[in-house]
């Protein structure tokens, strides 16, 4: 699972009891450690139409929920700019202070985590250096939310973590944290080998 934040004011109220936002931008280029990043449109289409249940989380915690999808409780949709949410936020502490707190702008950050299902690298001139580009398809959606922190305060879309970095050879994925499944340094692993790791990982968990 891969997390990534957009730090932006498109987080806000909608009326005394809703938040929405943007969880993503599409063609809005990140820097995630040594890679650049961006979601294409289109990329959460699938996830969208299988109907994934999604929740709406504050700083990504399981006891902090504010919404889900199959509750009817958090709507989420894509448009022309990217990703929208709007959820309904409850009645409980949490929900009330973290809407106090958005209107307030203490909180303006949004955030998504995610699976990619499909993927692809190029290498482009950015800033007039060439950089390795991931570009994300096809992703499952876990949840969206507002978010405290954004990892990395100088890029729009940041990464709190992931174990994938640009491709050293063409095909070929580094994972620069242990392996998921061993605690043993991982190496190099085809895109293939790494889809495959995180799908056995998703299951035991």
């Amino acid at each position: 699972m891969e997390l990534r934040f957009l730090q932006s004011a498109e987080l806000r109220t909608a009326g005394t009891r809703a938040i929405e936002g943007y969880a993503a931008v599409f063609r809005s280029l990140a820097r995630i450690g040594d890679f650049y990043e961006r979601f294409q449109p289109g990329a959460f289409r699938r996830a969208l139409e299988e109907k994934q249940d999604i929740r709406c989380l504050f700083n990504h915690e399981p006891n902090n929920i504010l919404g889900r999808s199959k509750a009817g409780t958090l709507d989420v949709a894509e448009d022309s700019t990217g990703l929208h949410f709007r959820c309904e936020m409850p009645d409980t502490e949490v929900g009330r202070d973290l809407h106090a707190l958005i209107t307030r702008q203490d909180i303006a950050e949004c955030s998504v985590s995610f699976h990619a299902r499909d993927d692809g690298w190029t290498r482009e001139l950015i800033d007039g250096k060439t950089a390795n580009v991931r570009t994300l398809r096809d992703v499952d959606l876990f949840d969206v939310g507002p978010c405290t922190y954004p990892a990395y305060s100088d890029t729009k879309v940041s990464a709190r973590s992931s174990g994938i970095v640009a491709p050293e050879s063409t095909g070929l994925y580094v994972r620069r944290n242990p392996d998921i499944m061993n605690g043993r340094d991982s190496g190099v692993m085809t895109a293939e080998e790494i889809r495959l790791r995180l799908r056995m990982a998703s299951s035991i968990l």
